[in-house]
């Protein structure tokens, strides 16, 4: 774009004035901004518990809420350091996420756990699901950076990231007249309540981003020390609840299939798991063989091309502008004048233009023929013989 302002400007002779951007431009370009500013910002390290950081929470939240994702369950509604949010899932995007789980096929276990290692694997063997496991990473990210700027965390990093499903179970009637001491957890591992120390790290936090709705059961339920309820989280698909790793907790049993995405981030970067770096790795080595073959399918279409007695008169060098050129030979003397013989029987002074037969200027007219209407004067034009 900067090379086709100077081409015009230097070349030319226009003048800045002359040339102004696109209200659509202009407003994509400002987007972009906005966007960049954002990202820039997941990394940058300078956020601090001040009154001044405290604004800026506020404000990356209400940028949040203006994507559509908002708190819907504050640390207050939930009795602890924890929060419920929804906005980061569409419908379309959960169909994509329970694909990944079918491709792994489903075992006799309770609970299915697909980390990204084994996601992976599962697009090496159906490059059909490389977009869900875009989309795997991508929710993942947008939750971490989330949660990172709602508890003002300068350095979030993610120690774990896996795909959680359930199985619908029930109580037995033996269990709900007995109780049980073991409590099953969102990793699908079984919590005994009578235990004093749980294991976690205050510096650490659990995020449970619901895939799909629960008919009915599936809660995550936090506990007390006496082991009774304080507060609890239906399961919504596009919700995600962040609470720490220290919260004594359990899931209840769901009456259909319950999926999630389970992560763990900390604020420790030696626990930083390289799990999402290799994996971008391997997305970035899927896009530079795709760009490759594509590359070789443009030559060989060239040559084809070129074969055909096509070929290519003034460059992009010449063009001043890389995705620029001018090819001789795609059309005959003959195949030229059937179209300007079309064009006469057929073609509307402003067609393309509203009418206006003078659009760029009054010395000149615009005659137009649409693909459709060319069809219909070829037809009336066959028909006229008969």
């Amino acid at each position: 774009m900067l090379q086709n302002r100077l081409f015009f400007t230097t070349r030319l002779g226009y003048h800045d004035s002359h040339l102004r951007a696109r209200k659509e431009a202009v407003e994509y370009v400002e987007m972009r901004k906005r966007l960049e500013l954002l990202l820039n910002y997941a990394e940058s390290n300078d956020l601090d518990e001040t009154e001044g950081g405290t604004k800026e929470v506020d404000h990356y939240l209400k940028v949040f809420e203006k994507l559509g994702i908002k708190v819907v369950q504050t640390p207050q509604d939930l009795k602890g350091r924890r929060f419920t949010a929804e906005g980061v899932l569409r419908e379309e995007q959960r169909e994509e996420l329970l694909n990944l789980v079918k491709s792994t096929g489903l075992d006799s276990s309770e609970v299915q756990t697909i980390s990204v290692p084994k996601a992976i694997e599962a697009v090496k063997g159906d490059p059909d699901l490389e977009i869900t496991l875009r989309l795997f990473l991508k929710l993942s990210e947008a939750v971490r950076f989330y949660t990172s700027k709602f508890f003002n965390q300068s350095s979030f990093y993610t120690k774990e990231t896996k795909l959680v499903c359930r199985k619908p179970t029930e109580q037995t009637d033996e269990e709900k007249e007995t109780g049980s001491s073991c409590f099953p957890q969102e990793d699908g591992s079984c919590l005994d309540l009578e235990q004093e120390h749980l294991d976690g790290d205050p510096d650490e936090f659990i995020a449970v981003l619901f895939i799909n709705d629960v008919d009915k059961g599936g809660e995550t339920v936090f506990l007390n020390r006496k082991n009774k309820e304080m507060a609890h989280v239906r399961p919504k698909r596009g919700h995600f609840i962040v609470f720490e790793t220290l919260d004594k907790h359990m899931v209840t049993p769901p009456a259909s299939q319950r999926c999630v995405i389970l992560m763990t981030f900390t604020t420790e970067k030696a626990k930083d798991n390289p799990e999402y770096r290799d994996a971008m790795r391997f997305l970035n080595d899927l896009d530079e063989e795709k760009v490759r073959k594509l590359h070789i399918d443009h030559l060989k279409r060239i040559e084809e091309i070129k074969d055909e007695g096509v070929s290519i008169i003034q460059s992009g060098q010449e063009l001043h502008g890389k995705e620029r050129f001018v090819a001789d030979g795609l059309m005959t003397e003959g195949e030229c004048q059937k179209l300007i013989s079309l064009l006469e029987a057929g073609g509307l002074e402003g067609d393309g233009y509203r009418g206006d037969k003078s659009p760029l200027t009054h010395n000149e007219v615009f005659t137009g023929l649409s693909a459709e209407r060319a069809q219909k004067v070829a037809h009336w034009a066959w028909c006229s013989i008969y």
